[in-house]
């Protein structure tokens, strides 16, 4: 049963709107709950808005006050786990033809006249059946998928006293039937200070602007904007909260910025968006734009042979790795002959890469484009000069700035270096000059000088090159030998310079976790089933569970091949398969392995058809080589034959020499498991020479997906002094922790001694360390889900970070303040290395980051470091509870202690105590798995005055 209001609007509306609505207002109020019981609407301090059925769910975990279209498709549960609220926009006027606003009307016999479309139908406010149809056709079907509220409005309809006063009844309708949920208006009824004390609210959409042609931002009429912004001022003057959405282009931030200005003057919470409604976020919280552009390629009907991959230039290989540690999402567009350039204003920089070589007509477009990114100003960094045609090359260099030929210079019989900025430079580096790609090259006249190198022609002909510089348009690192004896610049600290904006971004880093650099490690299915040399022959599986997998309490990935495992390869025999599964059963039996497929035969290449595979030999019994065979049918073998009730394949190592195709990454995705691809050999000389170790890309992204690198170190079975150079990578590169330890290994590695006694040794070292240890398909997805993760600025030193929970650690540099513990939220904690802040995360999909000057003390426990995965239940000014659980005794380091104080703690159910050290820090030493409750105690004087 409704509780309906007399229907007056066609016999009252003589009599005037004013004294309707003044009717109707003191009738709410003896219709409204009791005290107590209506929703409290505390003011959000963000306002989003998506009318497309599917919104992003980032974004809902971003906003505190969300409105959306009631028939998206989302999920609302973490949305409110986070505190935020959901409203649906009812269209109170309209409905869809075949919809069940549509059923519903012809159920009741409702009156409609033609929409503005042909699907659309319009109701009638006066009609009898109108007001038990909106309720029960709009707002209970939103109410029942969960959603906080609602706002009220007419759709394209132009308001009416008709339509205002149906609103009103249909709003204290609502009000009472859901007490605890929030009621809006649309701006477009034209009700405003009226409608006091009857809505939570008002919400404008297009206030100042409009939908213009091609659906482009507009303004408004003058006239539309004055009578709308007049009824927001008197709303606001009689109390009233405003929410209001202007409109904006997509790459123009003053105009955002403007909008969002002007609805905040008038006391109204703004939010700027696209006007097709679809979740486009243009301010006032504005998106940190991660995204760099690196142009590289050719067409290969111009140069006569295919492009390199991606991963095989030289901005891959150096810069990638940098521009990931600052938190940038690097994307690569291979140049050919139908390329387009896209919009450079979505970038935050953009990267011509070395090997960049164009058409006449592509260097035409480039310059043409390049020209505008100054316009926009979008940093541009060269790493050669792409353009090559006289008439473009010139062009080209006015603009830039660039004096001399920025050709080839003659054949030089003398080189030197004519300037160099040390502090720029890679420690250990010894800065030479090579006549090897020495360009006529002159910097801008007020460009800063990193690198400039001199050289002397048979003819006694002086030459200058530039090689490293930042001008006002960019940067240019231009080294021709990089690709063989490694950079001699810090392009960390080069990179950093290029992309200042004199503004800081934290950076998703995936080295570190709960305070500790990052351990893992994978073992391939290379030799699994060979005879190891070792006395007894075992199978070099045999001695690898039994030197290492079970000596070594750390966690270990086993990756294996069906193939081998069914003695199906080349060389192997069937009757030998009980004894390599029995093997295989053993090592996924010890709790610190998990298993990963190193698919079925180990193809030679990965492809989206059949025959993806080399032949199996005539023992095979399967002719099915496609990719669900490959990956999904090796992965049921392992769970179904090999694995230990309780666990699952975790993670699929793709087999050495056979990177994986975009195709087979996203096969893998569509399955929900990790991949890894293990680094090749060979691929990495260059960034193991001095000041260079660990430029090592963690992932790239393919289309939607994204491959991620092991990092791994060249195995012992490669090369002699592996383990030198691994312990080389794996200290910090110039103050900065640039990769996580990882190590990789094969089965073949335990077939000899002095390869076994090497991965050892490895591991010996590892183990000493204090490591975050985990699994390597929880490294991969935290790699994946940094660079698919968001950051928003609300304000200075104050951040929201989005993203599913597996990265967990955000960086800044030290300089910019510690955590407000009292404002931040999904905060664990954080500690400090070298000059990096290092903030650990809950692992919640909204992280908010407040920094503060470090005046005093911590206002709360907080962690500072854990060895193991640690669960928080309680973190407040004086107490934490957690779990804590790993394959080894734990170590965790909480702080916000009194210095020197003592604390309290309860260990799976035991009292203890410990004292805080001088910085109030509290070491607890714990067994393998335990639930942990710290109190801090008050000071002995304290105590005593008490």
């Amino acid at each position: 049963m409704f509780c309906f209001l007399p229907r007056r609007c066609a016999s009252r509306l003589k009599t005037g709107i004013g004294e309707l609505l003044a009717t109707l207002g003191a009738a709410f109020m003896l219709l409204a709950a009791p005290a107590g019981q209506a929703a409290e609407f505390g003011m959000p301090r963000s306002l989003f808005l998506d009318l497309s059925l599917q919104p992003d769910p980032r974004s809902l975990a971003a906003f505190e006050l969300c409105v959306l279209n009631p028939e998206a498709e989302v999920d609302l549960e973490p949305g409110h786990a986070l505190g935020n609220r959901f409203l649906a926009v009812l269209n109170v006027a309209e409905f869809r033809s075949h919809s069940f606003q549509a059923a519903m009307a012809a159920k009741r016999g409702l009156r409609t006249t033609p929409g503005l479309t042909k699907a659309r139908s319009v109701v009638q406010p006066d009609d009898a059946g109108w007001l038990s149809w909106a309720v029960q056709a709009t707002a209970d079907a939103a109410a029942k998928r969960g959603f906080d509220g609602f706002v009220v409005g007419i759709g394209d309809q132009s308001a009416s006293d008709a339509w205002r006063v149906a609103a009103l009844e249909l709003v204290q309708v609502l009000k009472k039937r859901y007490a605890d949920k929030l009621v809006l208006l649309d701006a477009g009824l034209e009700i405003g200070a009226e409608a006091r004390g009857l809505v939570d609210g008002i919400l404008a959409l297009g206030v100042h602007t409009q939908r213009g042609e091609d659906g482009a931002a507009a303004m408004n009429d003058a006239g539309a904007a004055r009578r709308r912004v007049a009824l927001l001022r008197r709303a606001h003057g009689a109390g009233i909260r405003l929410f209001g959405v202007d409109f904006a282009p997509r790459n123009d931030p003053a105009a955002a910025r403007a909008a969002a200005a002007r609805l905040q003057s008038m006391g109204v919470m703004p939010f700027i968006t696209t006007p097709e409604l679809s979740g486009v976020n243009l301010g006032p919280m504005q998106e940190m734009n991660r995204r760099v552009l690196v142009l590289h390629g050719w067409d290969a009907a111009h140069v006569g042979e295919p492009p390199p991959a991606a991963q095989d230039t030289l901005t891959a290989r150096f810069l990638h790795a940098p521009l990931e540690w600052l938190g940038c999402q690097v994307e690569y567009l291979p140049m050919a002959a139908d390329s387009a350039l896209p919009d450079a204003s979505g970038y935050r920089g953009v990267v011509l890469d070395a090997g960049l070589i164009l058409s006449p007509q592509q260097q035409m477009k480039l310059a043409e484009w390049t020209r505008n990114l100054q316009r926009q100003e979008r940093p541009l960094l060269l790493t050669g000069i792409p353009w090559t045609e006289p008439a473009v090359l010139q062009d080209m260099r006015g603009h830039l700035g660039l004096a001399g030929s920025a050709r080839a210079a003659p054949r030089l019989v003398k080189t030197g270096v004519a300037r160099v900025d040390s502090g720029a430079m890679s420690a250990g580096a010894k800065v030479t000059a090579r006549a090897m790609g020495f360009l006529d090259l002159h910097a801008p006249g007020d460009a800063g000088i990193v690198l400039s190198t001199r050289g002397q022609d048979a003819l006694g002909g002086e030459h200058r090159f530039d090689q490293v510089f930042h001008a006002s348009w960019g940067s240019a690192w231009m080294e021709p030998t990089a690709a063989v004896s490694g950079a001699q610049v810090d392009l960390f600290q080069f990179v950093g310079r290029w992309l200042d904006r004199g503004e800081v971004m934290p950076a998703i880093d995936t080295t570190t976790r709960d305070g500790r650099r990052v351990f893992f490690s994978h073992i391939s299915g290379e030799g699994f089933t060979q005879t190891s040399s070792m006395p007894g022959f075992a199978l070099c599986a045999e001695v690898m569970k039994q030197r290492v997998l079970e000596r070594y309490f750390l966690p270990f990935t086993v990756a294996v091949c069906e193939a081998d495992l069914r003695g199906w390869r080349p060389g192997q025999t069937p009757v030998n398969s009980p004894r390599y599964e029995q093997a295989a059963r053993e090592i996924f039996a010890l709790p610190n392995v998990a298993a990963a497929s190193y698919s079925f035969s180990k193809p030679a290449a990965w492809q989206a058809d059949m025959q993806i595979a080399g032949p199996l030999n005539e023992h095979a019994r399967s002719a099915r080589l496609d990719m669900e065979r490959e990956v999904a049918g090796s992965m049921g073998y392992i769970h179904r034959r090999l694995l230990p009730a309780g666990k699952s394949v975790s993670l699929m190592l793709w087999p050495e020499f056979a990177p994986p195709t975009p195709e087979a990454l996203a096969f893998c995705a569509a399955l929900g498991v990790q991949s890894l691809t293990p680094t090749r050999s060979g691929s990495r000389e260059p960034s193991l020479s001095p000041g260079n170790a660990g430029q090592f890309a963690f992932g790239m992204r393919h289309g939607d997906d994204i491959e991620v690198f092991s990092t791994a170190e060249e195995r012992p079975s490669w090369k002699a002094g592996t383990v030198e150079q691994f312990q080389h990578y794996a200290v910090t590169t110039q103050g900065r922790r640039t990769t996580p330890v990882a190590v990789g290994a094969r089965f073949a590695d335990a077939g000899s001694p002095a390869t076994l006694i090497a991965l050892e040794k490895l591991l010996d070292w590892c183990i000493a360390r204090p490591l975050r240890a985990m699994p390597a398909a929880l490294y991969a997805a935290s790699v994946r889900d940094a660079l698919d993760s968001r950051i928003i600025r609300m304000g200075a030193r104050h951040w929201i970070v989005l993203n599913e929970g597996h990265a967990r650690t955000v960086r800044l540099p030290a300089a910019a303040g510690v955590p407000d513990l009292a404002r931040c939220r999904g905060v664990a904690g954080f500690n400090v290395q070298e000059d990096q802040l290092y903030i650990h995360t809950l692992g919640r999909p909204r992280c908010e980051i407040v920094l503060t000057d470090a005046t005093g003390p911590a206002t709360a426990v907080y962690l500072v470091e854990s060895s193991a995965h640690i669960e928080f239940m309680e973190l407040s000014t004086r107490r934490a509870t957690f779990t804590v659980h790993d394959w080894r005794p734990v170590e965790v380091v909480l702080g916000g202690f009194e210095p020197r104080g003592l604390c309290a703690y309860n260990e799976n159910g035991r009292p203890y105590s410990a004292h805080a050290d001088e910085r109030g820090f509290v070491r607890l030493d714990l067994p393998r798995q335990a639930t942990v409750t710290v109190q801090s105690l008050p000071p002995a004087t304290a105590t005593a005055s008490q």
